[in-house]
This record gives C-alpha cells, sequence and structure tokens, in this order.
C-alpha cells in the first residue's frame, strides 16, 4: 500500500503520526508539506521540522511540486489536511481512496451558505471512496448537519509524542501536595485564559493552597496581568511566556491539575493528549474537541461545562480535596494515551481501516472505540 498525507505543514502533533506510518509503510509512506511554519507558530516556540526521509515540501521549487502532485493523483490512498481541494479532484473523478482529516466545520454555527459550500467541497462527491477523519468530537455533527459523510466518518484527531514512562516514577515526579495546576495554550479570549485565573480567585477564597502556572502568550495577556493584580493573586498565580514543546511537557509532567478552558472554536486542543499522557489529572470544558473522544467523567478525567465557571470550581475543589482520586484519575488518563490515543495505534488502525476499504467493504466498522471506530453524532450541548 503507498498513502500520501497532504497538508500545510509538519509539525510535532503530525510527525509522530507521520513517523508511525513510516514504521509500517517505508517508503510507501510520503507527507508532502505545502507552506512554510507560520510566523504565529514559531513565536509560540514551534520549529520548522528536519528533514525526513518521507518528507516532500511541494513550495521548494518546480520539480518537487510535479512529484508531489503525482504522488497525490497515484498513491493508494491519500489523507488531505489544511490543504487546497486541488489536491484530490483528479483522484475523485478516478474514485481513488480519499480522507479527509480536520477539525469541525461550524466552530461558531454555521455562517450563511454554508450547506451550499458543504456540497461544492464535500457532499457532491458522495458516491466516490471519500472519508472523515474527524480531529474534533463534533466534526460529524457538523458534516452530517450538511447532509455529508453518512457512514463515513471516524473517529480521530491529532496524536502528539506519548512518551512510554513507568507509570509509577511518572506520578512520582508530581507535587506531593496535590495542589500545583497548570494551563498551556495561546491567550485568546475563546480559549479563556481568564476562566482559570477566576477559578484561581474561587480557590483563593476557599482558602485551599494552590499554585496556578500559565504557559503562553496572545492578546489576552495584559487582561490577565490586571486580573490577577485586581484579585491579589500574585502570590498563587505566575504567567510565564511561551515555551517550546518539550518544556511544556516538563512542566506537565511536574503538574498535578491541568486545565483546557476553550470554547467550541478549539477544534481539538492537542494540550489534552499531552497533558494526559503526562498523567495529569485534567478538567476540560465539553466544548473542546478532543474532550469528548479522550474523557470519560470522573473516570480518567473531568469534564465541566462550557462557560460555567460553577461547575469547573465543583470539579476543581474535588480534585484538590480527594488527592486518592487526583491520582487515580491521572494514571487512568495515562493509559488512556499509551493503550489507545496514540501515534502507534492509530497508524495501525487506519493502516488496517484502509486495506478493509480497499478490499471491498465500503463501510467498515472495525472498533468500538478510539481511533478508527465510527464517529458519533455528537450535539454541541451534549453534556449537562
Amino acid at each position: 500500500m503507498t498513502l500520501t498525507f497532504i497538508t500545510n505543514y509538519l509539525t510535532h502533533h503530525t510527525s509522530p503520526l507521520s513517523e508511525a506510518l513510516y514504521g509500517w509503510l517505508g517508503a510507501g509512506f510520503r507527507f508532502v508539506e505545502t507552506r512554510p511554519l507560520r510566523a504565529g507558530r514559531v513565536e509560540l516556540g514551534w520549529q520548522p521540522e528536519q528533514d525526513r526521509p518521507y518528507l516532500l515540501r511541494a513550495y521548494q521549487g518546480p520539480e518537487v511540486a510535479a512529484r508531489c502532485r503525482h504522488l497525490a493523483l497515484g498513491s493508494d490512498v491519500v489523507l488531505l489536511g489544511s490543504a487546497p481541494d486541488s489536491w484530490i479532484l483528479p483522484r475523485l473523478r478516478q474514485n481513488r481512496l480519499t480522507f479527509r482529516y480536520g477539525e469541525r466545520w461550524y466552530k461558531t454555527g454555521p455562517p450563511p451558505g454554508a450547506r451550499a459550500r458543504a456540497w461544492l467541497h464535500h457532499g457532491r462527491f458522495r458516491r466516490a471512496p471519500l472519508y472523515l477523519l474527524c480531529a474534533s468530537a463534533y466534526g460529524a455533527s457538523d458534516a452530517a448537519r450538511a447532509g455529508c459523510y453518512p457512514g463515513k466518518a471516524y473517529r480521530f484527531g491529532y496524536f502528539p509524542q506519548v512518551h512510554f514512562h513507568c507509570k509509577g516514577t511518572l506520578l512520582s515526579q508530581k507535587d506531593p501536595t496535590g495542589s500545583t495546576l497548570l494551563w498551556a495554550g495561546r491567550f485568546l479570549s475563546w480559549k479563556h485564559p481568564l476562566t482559570a485565573i477566576a477559578l484561581a480567585g474561587r480557590l483563593q477564597e476557599a482558602a485551599l493552597p494552590f499554585r496556578l502556572t500559565l504557559l503562553g502568550t496572545g492578546p489576552e495577556r495584559q487582561a490577565m496581568e490586571r486580573e490577577i493584580h485586581r484579585q491579589h493573586l500574585e502570590d498563587q498565580v505566575q504567567i510565564l511566556g511561551p515555551q517550546p514543546p518539550a518544556a511544556v511537557r516538563r512542566e506537565m509532567e511536574q503538574a498535578n491539575l491541568f486545565l483546557l478552558t476553550s470554547d467550541f472554536q478549539e477544534g481539538w486542543g492537542a494540550v489534552l493528549n499531552e497533558a494526559m499522557s503526562s498523567a495529569c489529572a485534567v478538567i476540560s470544558s465539553h466544548a473542546a474537541g478532543a474532550a469528548p473522544y479522550l474523557l470519560r467523567h470522573r473516570a480518567n478525567g473531568c469534564l465541566y461545562q462550557s462557560g460555567n465557571l460553577d461547575d469547573l470550581t465543583r470539579q476543581t475543589l474535588f480534585l484538590l480535596t480527594h488527592p486518592e482520586e487526583q491520582r487515580r484519575m491521572g494514571a487512568a488518563a495515562y493509559d488512556t494515551m499509551t493503550q489507545l490515543w496514540n501515534p502507534e495505534a492509530a497508524a495501525e488502525r487506519l493502516l488496517t481501516l484502509c486495506r478493509c476499504i480497499l478490499a471491498g467493504n465500503p463501510h467498515p466498522k472495525l472498533y468500538s472505540d478510539g481511533p478508527c471506530s465510527p464517529a458519533p453524532i455528537l450535539p454541541d450541548r451534549w453534556f449537562p
């Protein structure tokens, strides 16, 4: 089998899956990068990935571009991420197996003309072997709203590297007080870093010992600093600048609790994968695209109703006052990542799914949960 993955650029979120696919397919796997890494990502500490034996940069001259176009047409399977339709139109006309791979379509609700655009980019290929890999638990619902991908949408996601530690050793690195909280990401309004600071104010009122660290940069920083000062939280809350991915992982491996406060504009939220694989007890908004796939409430983490500070406070107080539950959920989160939601498992399942479709089964149902299981239709308001 030959498989080509075409998307905007190779990052630390897509390279582990690519490495796993290369491990299975060798020279049969290629990754086509369609543009250089954006400056905004570099400001966050991201770095362009080094050359790999499977990596082709389509913007590095006409000869490379022509080779990439040849792969886009001739490969047995193509995964199309954030890249124009023109990469896959010729192969769809030849009924060649293709997957669209991406986040939900309607993060702020369907815009005017949404159904017509969905038909143009997706619906008109309904009879073709075109499938949807959902990098959001709400992706299948958005597609179904537009009448697209019936029976052809599968759970997927982003797959940062999972470090396989001795679980006991990893848990022993945590703050023994159980009171260290971490938030990481861009300081954007829809990621709601101010919610984490509002939570800190509630914890201060409850007279609980805690320490909250926020990692990142962005336009909300000044408002965050003002709120910390207004609530006299300088001794409990610190804001650090953007950190490279390895440094963020080190912070996660030491933190007890991880907060993900994003609303529905968070298509996936790879920090959730990273925090869970670092054995953090996670408290996540139900709106983040990764949360319904990765988390089971009070089993391997806690969910709260997006935008509900009272609910977030309840979940946080529960974990801070029940250290044994905090440790149990962190261990269960680590198991979820090492046993199911990791790049190696995703690659193996994806290739099995591809082989099944190529063998003549147009709607395989191979798995009941995890990567490449059928994606359920999940409404935004599924969580109480």
